[in-house]
């Protein structure tokens, strides 16, 4: 059975991190305390630079795309809602032309062309 790897959560990233940048703790002996691939270290270090301590947010949150900038609570609720309002209008839409196409061929008449 394969080793399950640790997950790091966001403050230990940081806190790693910044014994580094600021201790001056070389990375060599970082990865091996923690046990951690260098490369993985550089990975991090680099995110934490592009997007600061946001960047180890949970994955929910980064795949929802609700880390811009002043999105609130309420407003990250009203986006979830009209997204999963508009997936639906999408599906409905399709089923509707999907309907007037079966129709049109049952009576042989074409619809004409929308202005879309």
């Amino acid at each position: 059975m394969p080793k399950k790897r640790k997950q790091y959560s966001p403050e230990e990233k940081v806190s790693i991190l910044r014994r580094h940048l600021l201790d001056g703790v070389p990375v060599s002996d970082l990865c091996d305390a923690h046990r951690i691939h260098p490369n993985m270290f550089y990975k991090w270090q680099k995110v934490f630079f592009e997007q600061g301590t946001s960047a180890f947010a949970p994955k929910a949150d980064r795949d929802q795309g609700f880390r811009e900038a002043g999105l609130k609570g309420d407003e990250r609720a009203e986006l979830g809602r009209l997204q999963r309002e508009n997936k639906q209008l999408r599906i409905e839409r399709e089923i509707l032309s999907k309907a007037a196409a079966w129709f049109a061929r049952e009576t042989d008449t074409v619809p004409r062309k929308s202005s879309r």
